[in-house]
């Protein structure tokens, strides 16, 4: 058996834990617009780059503070995953359970399916990311060093992020990039990829021999929306 596949091997015995932490994580409200449960969250999710082996720390910005992290091996290089732990407020009456309930219910169509908000945009996709690295981990030594940008603030149009990412940007220059995206099965179960809502697009010029990083240039990108169930949330289904 190769190492892969001893790592989806262990990721299918995992599934119920993984799944069960990421229900648990959803039912953190983290609404930056009010600035509800974001203190909380971040706190988690700095918990979760730090049992990793990794180290984290909470970043304000002029908005939600973001959480930076790394996980130092020595390997020669280094992804950067960026993500947010943010979601938009959950007024729609339209809600089958509540929306931070993240319950599993039968819908039309679908079948069982997690119900919560920010299962597809983008919490739930970050701790699924990060119990696969723990996956790994019990195989293996990761391949690469990994460093964390995780905003708290990307549904507000990511406020004061660039200002604070320039703390950064000297280590930022040796980084592969990693955007966290979502996932959507339609009911022809085809699956199509989109970046999160407004991800942050970076562009380096280095020039040799300054020994300066210049500033990065940030912009948002707002894609295609997904899916949106008339529950009026995001829903990721289960596996047939």
């Amino acid at each position: 058996m190769s190492l892969l596949d001893e790592v989806h091997r262990l990721i299918e015995a995992s599934y119920p834990a993984h799944l069960d932490s990421i229900r648990e994580f959803l039912r953190m409200p983290s609404i930056s617009a009010d600035g509800t449960g974001i203190r909380e969250t971040g706190e988690a999710v700095k918990g979760f780059i730090e049992e990793l082996g990794g180290r984290a720390e909470i970043v304000p910005t002029a908005g939600q503070p973001a959480v930076y992290g790394e996980l130092s091996l020595g390997k020669p290089k280094t992804l950067l995953v960026f993500s947010s732990y943010d979601v938009v407020p959950a007024e729609e009456e339209e809600w089958v359970v509540p929306p931070f309930s993240a319950e599993i219910v039968e819908l039309p169509h679908l079948g069982r399916c997690l119900v919560s908000r920010g299962v597809y945009d983008t919490k739930a996709p970050l701790l699924g990311f990060l119990n696969a690295v723990r996956a790994i981990q019990e195989v293996d030594e990761l391949p690469v060093n990994l460093k964390f940008v995780i905003e708290g603030g990307e549904e507000q149009g990511s406020k004061g992020f660039r200002s604070s990412s320039r703390s950064t940007r000297r280590d930022s220059l040796a980084m592969l990039p990693c955007c966290l995206s979502s996932v959507w099965t339609g009911e022809a179960r085809r699956s199509r990829a989109w970046a999160p809502r407004a991800s942050c697009l970076w562009s380096w010029c280095a020039r040799e021999g300054s020994g300066e990083a210049p500033d990065p240039e940030v912009s948002t990108a707002d894609t295609a929306p997904g899916s949106r169930l008339p529950c009026g949330g995001w829903c990721r289904r289960f596996p047939a």
